[in-house]
This record gives structure tokens, sequence and C-alpha cells, in this order.
């Protein structure tokens, strides 16, 4: 029999030693949560304090405080914290654990900024949070001192309930479970609170590429995103990209009165109708030349799965008679690049309506990418379909006041820079490994998702990183008015999430 040389046996020791510590996933994720729900208490007085805190990643009075919070939670749990800056830049926070010779090093990210609450629609107090139990609604801090049986069913309302702040308090407890329990970690985690993702991750690539060396990983463990439409349990092996824009075209320089001057002075909001008409089908195709000449329709089309039982609940759920494009179901839809119009502004309506035309229209414009769509690409787009149209392109406010052709010039502004779509091969060993794990938890009830509908900026990582595979791992409920008032996120989102942390930490196997 030929002997190890020496240092082989040493290595095959201490990964002998890692193999003998992982523990059981499905029993971890149960020790999870029945810890939760023995210590519900606790985790949701720490999470309603997180939830009081503003987080508008504008404000950076705001989100100091976030960070201080954060960093306290990240110390509590034995994670040396840092911030991660860059010029004028929101700080990322990076939390890690000490390090084991021999196991996989996981990176776990989820950002703490939040989108802005907006002027109406909210039926409480977005940074007041609030529990819904079954249709009785009470401040979650009051309620936390006798909360007894948490149900499953029961809602936090607040801004960022979901999306990111659920994720991280789940995190937070699981890791309180592991340490409770005594059960070892299988990786060497990391973790990644990112603060400007809600505003387009501006200077995530630049925190990114500063920190390199910290931020190298066999898997990086995006937590952000939605469970799937039918509430069963998701892993996610890409999503689009993203570029927003701002299109503003120009009227006179003063209101006209409409009948004295209207079928004589252009009206911009006709002709912003007509441009966005030009731009993108009733159906949703998009109509700019060249917009789909990087997409892989093959590529697209490969594992997505209909369920049109779910759609047509959600229909009737959302009071819809028809989806936008027969041709194509949900899941199918979401593969595909789009433009979506977001936003309108132009004159007022209902009693603040003017027999006027207006100075100026104004639409807000968001392009979701394919991988190998870049931002670039459809910029160079976009700007050459305005051109074709006869429009004059400028980027400031100056340009537009020294213009004597108002009526020709189109003001873009493309705000942040963007980032490209990422999909991820299910047969790397890191992604295989993940999904093996997740199929223990959940069986057949897991949903393999090809490419997620929204963005996240996984290709500044992919771009900017060493990195083994980047995985999506949602755990929040799809129905969380996301970037909506009235945010909120189940406890059943909660239990679970814990449950699946928990349960990844301490199973994830090595790569082999």
């Amino acid at each position: 029999m030929k002997l190890l040389p020496a240092a082989a046996c040493a290595l095959l020791s201490i990964c002998s030693a890692v193999s003998s510590a992982r523990a059981d996933p499905a029993s971890v994720r149960l020790g999870a949560e029945k810890h939760y729900e023995q210590h519900a208490r606790e985790l949701l007085a720490e999470f309603s304090s997180l939830l009081a805190l503003p987080n508008h990643a504008d404000n950076r009075a705001e989100m100091e405080r976030n960070l201080v919070a954060l960093e306290a939670a990240l110390r509590k749990r034995g994670l040396a914290a840092r911030r991660l800056e860059a010029p004028g830049a929101v700080p990322s926070l990076l939390g890690e654990l000490p390090g084991t010779p021999g196991r996989p090093t996981l990176i776990w990210y989820a950002h703490y900024d939040g989108q802005p609450v907006g002027s109406s629609g909210w039926n409480t107090s977005p940074f007041e949070p609030m529990l819904d139990r079954g249709g009785e609604k009470v401040r979650l801090a009051e309620a936390v001192p006798t909360l007894a049986n948490p149900d499953d069913d029961w809602r936090i309302y607040a801004r960022s309930a979901s999306d990111d702040k659920a994720p991280i308090i789940a995190l937070l407890a699981a890791l309180d479970y592991l340490k409770a329990s005594g059960t070892p970690l299988a990786v060497n985690l990391k973790v990644f609170l990112e603060g400007e993702e809600e505003i387009g991750s501006p200077n995530l690539a630049a925190i990114v590429r500063a920190h390199a060396d910290a931020l190298t990983a066999d898997l990086l463990l995006f937590a952000d995103g939605p469970r799937h439409q039918s509430g069963r349990p998701q892993v996610v092996l890409g999503v689009r990209g993203t570029q927003g824009v701002e299109l503003t075209l120009f009227g006179p320089v003063r209101a006209l009165h409409s009948g004295h001057y209207g079928n004589w002075a252009p009206n911009p909001a006709a002709r912003l109708s007509e441009v966005l008409a030009s731009i993108r089908a009733p159906d949703g195709t998009v109509k700019i030349a060249g917009y789909y000449d990087a997409f892989d329709r093959d590529l697209a089309g490969r594992g997505v799965v209909a369920d049109e039982k779910v759609e047509a609940k959600l229909r009737q759920e959302l009071r819809l008679g028809a989806r936008e494009n027969e041709s194509r179901s949900l899941a199918a839809a979401v593969t595909w690049p789009a433009v979506n119009i977001v936003g309108l502004k132009s004159g007022d309506t209902g009693a603040n309506a003017r027999n006027a035309i207006p100075v100026e229209a104004v639409a807000s414009l968001d392009f979701r990418l394919v991988p190998d769509q870049t931002p670039a690409i459809v910029r160079g787009l976009l700007e050459r379909h305005l051109r074709s149209l006869g429009y004059r392109i400028v980027s400031t406010r100056a340009e537009t006041d020294a213009a004597t052709d108002r009526e020709r010039v189109a003001l873009l502004d493309w705000g942040d820079a963007g980032y490209a779509g990422v999909r991820v091969r299910d047969d790397q060993p890191q992604v295989r490994g993940l999904i093996d794990l997740l199929r223990q938890l959940h069986g057949e009830q897991l949903v393999v998702t090809p490419i997620l509908g929204g963005s996240l900026p996984l290709s500044i990582f992919t771009e900017n990183a060493r990195l083994g595979a980047i995985v999506v791992l949602p755990i929040v409920n799809y129905d969380n008015n996301q970037h909506a008032p009235n945010e909120n996120v189940t406890l059943g989102s909660l239990r679970h999430g814990i449950g699946t942390f928990a349960a990844v930490l301490a199973g994830l196997q090595p790569v082999k």
C-alpha cells in the first residue's frame, strides 16, 4: 500500500475533521425554526428597532444610524465588522467570522438601504413597524413584550420589512441558533451589506475593486428578492440587468392657453406619447432597432417552467383580465429584455387640470437587460432611436434653455451607470452543491429559476471580484409590496428564512 505524503495526510485530517463536524441540514433547519419560536420576542424587538431607522441612501445621516446599528448587530454575533468605503459612497459593511482551513468560503449579501417611501398610499407610518395579527394592527414594539405563539400568516408592515432587512434579521437569528446549539459552521462566513442598491449601486464597483482581496469566495449568496409566486421556496441562477433613464421633451417656454395656441404650439405631452409608442408596442415588444440583437432566445427559454394555475391566481388577485403578451407566460416573460414606463408627468390632472399646453413632459423608463446586453449598448440604441425621430440629444438643462428649437430637443438623464444581467450555469460544483442541499430541505417543492425578473448587481461582483459562483436565495413572501406602499413580510417568511440560512451555513459541502 502506498503511503500518502505527510502534507497530504495533514490536509486529509483537516478535511475529515471539517466533514465530521458538518450537521444534518434538515435537522438544523428544524432546530433553527424551533429556536425562532422560543425566542421570537427578542428577535422581533431587534427587528422592530432596525425597521424604525429610515434608510434612503441619499440621506447620509440616516444611513449612518443604520450602519451603527448593523455594526453592533454583527459584533454581537462574533463577527469582525468593518466599513468598506469609496469616495462619495455610502459605505458597505463587511462582517467576518474567523476562518477555518478546509471550509468553503461563503459571502452572504444583502442591502440595508431602502426605496423612497413616496407621498401616499401607506396605511401605516413607513418607519413605525406595525404587526397585522389577522386584521388587527398594533405597533410591533408594543406587541413584542406580550407576544406568544406567533402565527406564520401575521405580517409586519414597514419600509424595508422585506427588502432587505428581513433577510438580514433572519441571518442574525440563524447565527444565534447555531451558537446556542453548539452547531459548527461548515463555511467560512463573510457578510456583505450594501448601502446603495436601491439607487442603482453607483459606487459598488469601486468598493468591490478596492477590497477585492477580502471578497474572494467559493460562493456569493444574494439574499435579495422574493420567493416564487406559488409561495414555494426558490433558488435563482441569474438576474436581468438594469438601466434607468429620464426622458424630457419640451414645448413653449411658458404654458399657453390651449384654445388660443392649441394645434399651433407643439405639445410636449402629445409628442412624448408618440415617442413612447415608437419605443414600446402594446404587447411589451421593444421597437427600438437592434434591441434584441444580443438576446439568445434559446438560452432564455432553457429551464423555464410555466405555471398557469399560479398565473391565473395572480391575475385574479391583481384583477387583471389578461397578460400583456398572451404568447408568453410570466416565467418566460421575465427572461426577455424589456422597457417599462415607470413614471409620467406633464401638467396637472383632476381639480388642478388647466386648459394649457404644458412646457415639458417627462417619462421615467426602466430598461431590463439580459446577459450580453450591456447598459452602454442600450444607451446607444435609445439615443440613435431618438435621433432617427428628429430629436437632438442634450444632457443638461442649460443646453435646453439655450435652444431655439425646444420642440426638437430630448433631454436624457441616465442617472446611475446601470449593470448587466448574469446567468449562472447549474453544473458548477458550488451551485450544484447548494441546490442539492436545498433539495434535502424542500424536496420537489424547491423551484430552480433560471433568471429573476428583477435586477441585482451580480455582474458588479462577477466583473470585479474572484468568485467561484454566485446564486440568489430569496426568503420573503412574493406578495410583499416590494418598492411600493405597505411593504411587508410574513412571520412565516422569517421562520423559514432562519431555518434555511442556518442549514446552509451548517451543511454546505466543500467543492470537490
